[in-house]
């Protein structure tokens, strides 16, 4: 970058990078995967080709046919790469092909030098499985007519600007670098849209659960340079320098704000964000964890209830059908567990006038805990209009017991719907965990907002 912009410009970028962005996440805790391998990877094909275009050595040869290998060799479809070297700087057409063709002898080096890296995968999957090419992603796969644009960028599961909204201030930078650095907008430019309509084309782009978009992470040295022409624009007037460190800090708080949620908080749940949860939980330095009933639930009764009437209690001290876990303090309470899987279906006695809000809370305590979140127990109210189903409402109990063997007070509510229905239920699943739930002190009650 310092061939294009000036020293400090190149540290701000730098800095906004490495703190402002989510690359922090998967370079110094979540390491594993290769993305911040490809960052580098990138780094490094980017020097070479402008050491290739300044000297054209063999120091350049090499640089470029290792980088591109194992960046292919990595994930096929950083093929795209290719692009970097053959328009980096380029400005007539005509002289990049002749250019090209006088040094034909190192280019055909370097596409050896790729191809030979590319081949250990071929050479190991013919080695293995007999066959050249082994295809292990099943039934996933890329659908290009139809790419999740708008889940991709601004999608609360992990849209891209969404949890990296400084990629999102980057953007208009693309007209900057087109602008005052021509020779390298083409290459840049084209690279960094074709890798974003890749990975937004996949058709489980979501799957893995990432905090944000880690896929597009390697690209990010691309992104500097819109960034760096945003960051010189900024800088041209004092207080734009001021607005720029504002920027600055609020994204570095928001990505150490995520950070923390996705490793001590507790409040990013991988692949299961959803947009009410999200918008009410973002930022915030204590968020109250009664806000994970949003991640199965969209309604959420945040005042004081008023006009409550019981329409139904269970204390199970009479109650024999279930097995006979003693509650810790003593007294009868219904358990689910490997065995006993389903709680209900109960029919609640819900009449016309029981709106707009029927709550319901029981007292629940696990022996033991169910790490896998989607066996968590879930607790359903459902309406019905003869045997359809017109509305369900669940929570999974599990995300609200933090302590093992301690007795835990949950309730939730639901809002009556203004359809017509004949029949109101409520149960537990236990979703298949081989954990043992109790459950006492079951209530259901009727209140006015």
């Amino acid at each position: 970058m310092l061939y294009y912009f000036e020293d400090t410009i190149v540290t701000w970028t730098l800095v906004a990078l490495a703190a402002g962005t989510h690359w922090m996440e998967y370079a110094s805790i979540t390491n594993g995967m290769n993305h911040t391998w490809l960052f580098t990877l990138l780094c490094v094909l980017m020097l070479s080709t402008i050491r290739f275009y300044k000297k054209a050595d063999w120091t350049a040869i090499v640089g470029i046919g290792v980088s591109l290998g194992l960046a292919v060799l990595t994930r096929p479809t950083e093929i795209v790469w290719t692009l970097i070297p053959v328009l980096w700087g380029i400005s007539n057409i005509k002289e990049r092909f002749t250019f090209l063709l006088s040094h034909w002898m190192k280019c055909a080096v370097a596409v050896i030098i790729s191809g030979l890296i590319i081949f250990i995968q071929l050479g190991y999957w013919k080695y293995a499985s007999g066959e050249w090419i082994v295809y292990s992603y099943g039934d996933q796969g890329f659908n290009f007519l139809h790419p999740a644009i708008k889940r991709g960028l601004i999608g609360a599961n992990i849209g891209w600007w969404l949890y990296t909204p400084l990629m999102l201030l980057a953007m208009p930078g693309w007209y900057l670098v087109y602008k005052n650095h021509r020779s390298i907008f083409w290459s840049t430019f084209i690279t960094t849209i074709l890798a974003i309509y890749i990975t937004l084309s996949w058709s489980h782009f979501e799957s893995g659960g990432g905090l944000g978009q880690r896929n597009l992470i390697q690209i990010y040295p691309l992104m500097a340079f819109p960034l760096a022409s945003v960051i010189y624009w900024f800088n041209k007037s004092s207080v734009g320098k001021w607005i720029w460190i504002v920027l600055l800090a609020l994204n570095i708080y928001y990505t150490g704000w995520w950070i923390h949620q996705a490793h001590k908080g507790g409040f990013f749940q991988a692949g299961q964000m959803n947009r009410t949860y999200f918008l009410n939980v973002v930022g915030r330095i204590n968020p109250d964890r009664d806000l994970f009933k949003l991640l199965e639930t969209n309604e959420y009764f945040k005042g004081t209830p008023q006009s409550v009437n019981t329409v139904f209690q269970n204390d199970f001290e009479q109650d024999t059908a279930y097995c006979s876990t003693a509650w810790p303090s003593g007294g009868k309470a219904t358990c689910l567990n490997g065995e006993i899987q389903f709680f209900g279906p109960i029919t609640l006695p819900i009449t016309s006038d029981c709106t707009p809000w029927i709550r319901v809370e029981a007292d629940f305590l696990v022996q033991s805990r169910e790490w896998d979140v989607w066996k968590y127990a879930q607790w359903i109210v459902q309406f019905y209009q003869g045997e359809k189903a017109i509305k369900t409402n669940p929570i999974r109990i599990q995300r609200h017991l933090p302590v093992d063997q301690v007795s835990t007070h949950l309730f939730f509510d639901v809002r009556v719907p203004s359809e017509p229905y004949d029949r109101c239920t409520m149960s537990i699943w236990n979703a298949g965990s081989p954990q043992t739930l109790l459950m006492d002190n079951l209530k259901v009650s009727c209140f006015k907002d």
